[in-house]
């Protein structure tokens, strides 16, 4: 096995298309296609993110597939910023989720359950508890100009 991840990347996109393409075809309302994206479509790309790297590239594509069936049911135009699209409601956005937010949310997740030893300490090594950690609110879309200054 190689660390090729093409195929799984082509997958995800076919997945991806062929649902967004229903729903785009569906009577779903845009409100209705808002909560679908929000409850079915990403997650179901979610999955995979734990295992599989992803670039800017296939996110940022993916990104705009999604922003592409939400402007259709919106009967946005096409020019209509993905920004916008993803802002907050209370800021006079859509609210739409991002795949950006969804997959660094992902990897954050993996990355610290992999990190956890579920075994009990042996008494030798035994560590303190940990302490409580806050709770943190729902995240939130990472505007574009700020994505692009970081360094990869």
């Amino acid at each position: 096995m190689n660390l090729n991840w093409k195929h799984q990347h082509r997958r995800m996109g076919r997945n991806l298309k062929q649902k967004l393409d229903a729903l785009e075809g569906s009577y779903a309302s845009p409100q209705q296609t808002l909560n679908i994206v929000r409850t079915t479509i990403i997650p179901s790309l979610d999955h995979a993110f734990a295992v599989t790297p992803c670039s800017y590239t296939d996110l940022d594509k993916w990104d705009a597939m999604i922003g592409g069936a939400i402007k259709s049911k919106h009967n946005l135009w096409r020019s209509t910023l993905i920004a916008m699209i993803c802002e907050d409601v209370h800021s006079f956005g859509l609210g739409a989720p991002s795949i950006y937010v969804e997959y660094h949310r992902r990897s954050a997740v993996a990355l610290v359950t992999s990190l956890e030893d579920p075994s009990e300490p042996s008494d030798d090594h035994a560590s303190p508890d940990p302490p409580d950690r806050p709770t943190q609110g729902p995240c939130h879309y990472i505007p574009l100009h700020k994505r692009r200054n970081v360094a990869t």
